[in-house]
């Protein structure tokens, strides 16, 4: 860590340690998780999309047909006019 914080000069060192000390990462990260349980996520990634849980996702164009297909189920009134536009 120390290696990556030499390199970089946007991170305020100070207050990246006082950070990491104080255990909220730790808490937050561990929220996630706890969330990811509880809706059967055991992969990454994994989408849910009007609760339908996708997991794994080959390519762009798979996400945008299913979001399409999605939209219009939902008779456009999730996106707008288009969720591509």
């Amino acid at each position: 860590m120390e290696d990556f914080l030499d390199h970089s000069n946007r991170v305020d060192k100070h207050s990246f340690w006082g950070c990491l000390e104080s255990g909220k990462p730790e808490i937050a990260l561990l929220r996630d998780e706890n969330s990811g349980y509880r809706f059967g996520v055991k992969a990454t990634p994994t989408f849910f999309i009007d609760g339908e849980r996708i997991v794994g996702m080959g390519r762009e164009e798979e996400l945008l047909r299913l979001l399409d297909e999605h939209e219009r189920r939902s008779n456009g009134q999730v996106g707008g006019p288009g969720l591509r536009e």
